[in-house]
């Protein structure tokens, strides 16, 4: 019995020193299993310290060359507003991006569009260098030109433009070159709008004053920065896209856009200062992108058909009309009987864009309509048309209807005050 009882004391005693070893050896896994995550850790930690300064040192690289395409950093770019640049400020840009290092960028598609760029850059500074030579025999501040690397095509380019001596056409040249490089820049706002920046969303507010084909000189936009930040050295791309698909990109500089300020860009819109290069004819849509170290801003704007009646009733509000009744009468010159007529003219705007016009002759509560060709019409010429009838109305009235609107305008004879109002299906042109 007593063999017995010893034989247990020493299992149990073997048993209790089994199970402290067993302790020990989980308590040490244990250890070496949190020392082994704690080292896991820092590894992701400093590997994601790692990306993150690659792709800071990416978007710095990418900014600072879209600042180069923009206005190359001029320090002297004090501008407060977005305008449209003349010659003389494209040449200074130009230089600036064909002055522009690219050692740092080692991005193959942000490289080949930059390439695009710049080629167009010297286009563009040969362009200007031409119309510097036939202005002046010696100019003068065409060093750049000398340190273009050799390039066929452009000396083929070169040698084109050497015979031109239209300024005007040269001129003209400049801007739908100017255009294409622009177009370029645009796929450059798309590769900075896809990075992973830090992006704001819409705080942009844009409002868009369209010229309505060309009834005043200039389009008028201006952008507000809703944001609660200061946008320091600012690229912002203005991307505007007519019905048709037609896209133009604008590029501007803004040294410090204060939070709440709002900033007015003109885009031209005359023959005469190549309107296919400063804006689109029926504009769509309006997208501002402001790329700056803080990140991306973003506005949209969409000119859909309410927005279009409502810039056309207010343009329209500016005009005014007088409707004359012209009672039947003889031409002096050929004795010819004329009929009953109506004239209107009209003053306030430097031309009015008409998509069809009816003159309505009214008697005796029957109407007598007669559709008026009228396309674009100037202020204080008298517009006249006369009925085929012999039969004097008791009233008569002219309708205009308008393009890329629905808001019409109604003259009766006799009144200085137009009805403006919004087409119905039950009108007829």
């Amino acid at each position: 019995m007593r063999k017995i009882l010893w034989t247990l004391l020493v299992l149990v005693l073997l048993g209790a020193a089994g199970w402290k070893t067993a302790d020990f050896i989980a308590a040490k896994e244990a250890a070496e299993r949190q020392h082994q995550q704690e080292e896991e850790t820092k590894q992701n930690e400093a590997h994601q310290q790692e990306i993150d300064q690659q792709r800071e040192t990416k978007r710095a690289a990418y900014v600072d060359l879209v600042s180069k395409a923009a206005f190359g950093r001029l320090a002297s770019n004090q501008r407060t507003d977005l305008e449209t640049i003349g010659f003389n400020e494209q040449k200074q840009r130009l230089i600036a991006i064909c002055s522009a290092p690219t050692s740092d960028i080692h991005n193959s598609h942000l490289l080949s569009i930059w390439s695009d760029i710049r080629r167009h850059a010297e286009r563009g500074l040969l362009v200007l260098y031409r119309i510097d030579i036939l202005d002046q025999s010696k100019p003068a501040g065409w060093d750049i030109i000398a340190s273009f690397p050799k390039d066929k095509n452009r000396d083929t380019f070169w040698h084109g433009l050497t015979e031109q001596i239209d300024k005007t056409e040269l001129q003209k040249q400049f801007r739908d070159n100017e255009a294409i490089m622009n177009r370029s820049i645009g796929d450059l706002a798309q590769t900075v709008s896809d990075l992973p920046l830090p992006d704001a969303g819409q705080t942009l507010k844009i409002t868009y004053l369209p010229s309505w084909r060309g009834v005043f000189a200039a389009e008028m936009m201006q952008v507000k920065n809703t944001s609660a930040v200061d946008l320091q050295h600012t690229i912002v791309f203005v991307t505007i896209t007519s019905k048709t698909g037609t896209t133009l990109v604008h590029l501007h500089y803004v040294d410090n856009w204060l939070a709440g300020a709002a900033l007015a860009a003109q885009y031209l819109h005359d023959p005469s200062d190549y309107v296919n290069t400063q804006t689109v004819d029926q504009p769509e849509t309006v997208e501002v992108l402001a790329v700056s170290p803080s990140g991306l801003n973003r506005g949209t704007y969409q000119l859909n058909q309410q927005e279009w009646d409502t810039r056309v009733k207010d343009y329209l509000g500016k005009v005014a009309f007088q409707g004359d009744y012209l009672p039947p009468s003889v031409e002096e010159a050929t004795g010819q009987h004329l009929g009953p007529g109506f004239q209107f003219s009209f003053t306030g705007l430097r031309m009015l864009p008409v998509r069809a016009a009816r003159v309505r002759f009214i008697k005796a509560g029957q109407s007598e309509d007669i559709t008026w060709n009228l396309t674009a019409i100037e202020p204080g010429k008298p517009y006249i048309v006369h009925s085929t009838s012999t039969a004097e109305p008791d009233t008569a009235e002219l309708t205009l209807w308008f393009e890329d609107t629905n808001m019409t305008v109604t003259i009766p004879s006799g009144s200085k005050t137009p009805v403006i109002a919004q087409d119905t299906p039950t009108q007829s042109r």
